[in-house]
């Protein structure tokens, strides 16, 4: 009897590259993983961990823009508080130094 061949998308399908309970799945008298081929199969679990992948991302980005945002409150809080200290110390003078903080930029690196 003639061996049937591949498809070349098949021929890039192993199991060893699927998850283990999927591997449990394969029925290998009809090479399909419940009624679904090889190929099929990884393309589906590609497009789940693509799916997941793109929510991560958007949570993340969530995340990262709620981090920004309260470290910009600090950095407002920390430049105001510093402000008040100079106040307190220096009294009329604190404006030059908090003129030449701005200008040397130093207020906006920490």
């Amino acid at each position: 009897m003639p061996e049937i061949s591949r498809s070349p998308v098949e021929d890039d399908v192993s199991l060893e590259t699927l998850p283990p309970h999927l591997q449990a799945r394969y029925a290998a008298a009809d090479k399909r993983f419940t009624r679904r081929s090889p190929a099929m199969t990884m393309y589906l679990l590609m497009k789940a961990k693509h799916r997941y992948a793109l929510q991560e991302q958007e949570q993340l980005q969530e995340e990262l823009r709620a981090v920004n945002a309260e470290l910009a409150k600090q950095r407002d809080e920390k430049e105001r508080a510093l402000d008040d200290l100079l106040r307190t110390f220096f009294g009329a003078n604190s404006e030059e130094f908090a003129a030449l903080r701005a200008e040397s930029g130093a207020g906006s690196r920490y």
